[in-house]
């Protein structure tokens, strides 16, 4: 056997006695976050109160944290935006007041200047920060109103809130929101307010209860 020949097994050798200890807890790792991924997720508790389609709609709607403070901030730039809004839905013995379908949330009511506005959050993902493409009613007693689209903008979720929806379930959120501030002639409050939003030659309705105030305690996450 030539020196050189030699040389190259004897570096070999001793390359692989190094390595050993090494490759062999790679290997031990890789076996292990193999195995973790074949086992299935725990079962869901709870799914969150903005999900039009949780895959279980049996289990109860809780507010999780980041996404509360992300409607917190909203709420504040509302509040700051149009005199006379009060913030409703909050607080611990609160619940959101969400639409029959769960595209919108209304976060604030108040009268200011001859007009009661409605505060609202836009959560389906297929609204646009076009005015033209919605269209409100508001609904007082037995007479309707039209809703003006005061104030509007876009706003998009933090990569903490989305990923705090989905691992709730709710595998596709948004990446923004639409904020609205709407006007209704006169200052009485109104019972209920109705939403058409077409695009693309499609149409969501849907209708939110503005009077509704629960009081039962939501779930904790």
């Amino acid at each position: 056997m030539k020196s050189e020949t030699r040389a190259n097994w004897i570096f070999l050798a001793v390359f692989m006695a190094v390595m050993a200890p090494g490759l062999t807890i790679m290997t031990m790792k890789a076996y292990k976050k193999g195995a973790a991924g074949m086992n299935p997720p725990a079962p869901q508790s709870a799914v969150v109160y903005n999900d039009p389609n949780p895959a279980n709609p049996a289990l109860p709607r809780i507010v999780p944290p980041a996404t509360s403070e992300f409607v917190d901030s909203i709420a504040t730039q509302f509040l700051h935006l149009q005199s006379g809004l009060v913030r409703i839905g909050s607080g611990p013995d609160a619940k959101p007041v969400m639409s029959e379908k769960r595209s919108l949330q209304c976060i604030a009511t108040g009268a200011d200047g001859g007009a009661f506005h409605v505060a609202l959050i836009g959560w389906n993902s297929k609204f646009a920060p076009l005015p033209s493409l919605f269209q409100f009613t508001a609904h007082r007693g037995a007479k309707e109103w039209p809703a003006k689209l005061n104030a509007y903008e876009q706003k998009m979720l933090t990569l903490d809130v989305r990923a705090e929806l989905q691992r709730y379930g709710y595998m596709l959120p948004p990446d923004s929101v639409i904020w609205m501030i709407l006007e209704v002639p006169g200052t009485d409050p109104i019972d209920s307010l109705e939403m058409r939003y077409s695009i693309d030659g499609k149409t969501l309705d849907d209708r939110i209860n503005v009077a509704f105030a629960a009081t039962t305690q939501p779930a904790k996450p």
